[in-house]
């Protein structure tokens, strides 16, 4: 029981990623409103820097979203080779 409830654990962890990779979208979209008030107001420097930190932030998500996407593939390989799995453990998936 404890291994099905540790993969349970597992899969909300996959579900929570997405999550914080859709904070980071919007993160990216509030830097791109920050970026056009230095135009504004010609703030050459702290376009500089939103534009440093807009890199890093989808850096960081294309990188989760590849590390949630190889593991996901890997979990569910897993689950459709052991017959054991609990098949309800997808309700929670918040995609559907």
């Amino acid at each position: 029981m404890e291994a099905i409830e540790g993969l349970d654990r597992l899969h909300l962890r996959f579900v929570r990623l997405r999550h914080v990779v859709e904070q980071k979208r919007l993160e990216v979209q509030w830097l791109e409103e920050e970026v056009r008030t230095c135009f504004q107001v010609n703030d050459i420097a702290g376009i500089k820097d939103l534009a440093q930190e807009r890199d890093y932030l989808l850096r960081w998500i294309a990188a989760m979203e590849a590390f949630v996407t190889k593991w996901e593939i890997k979990w569910e390989q897993h689950e459709a080779a052991s017959g054991w799995m609990a098949s309800g453990m997808h309700a929670v998936d918040s995609r559907e």
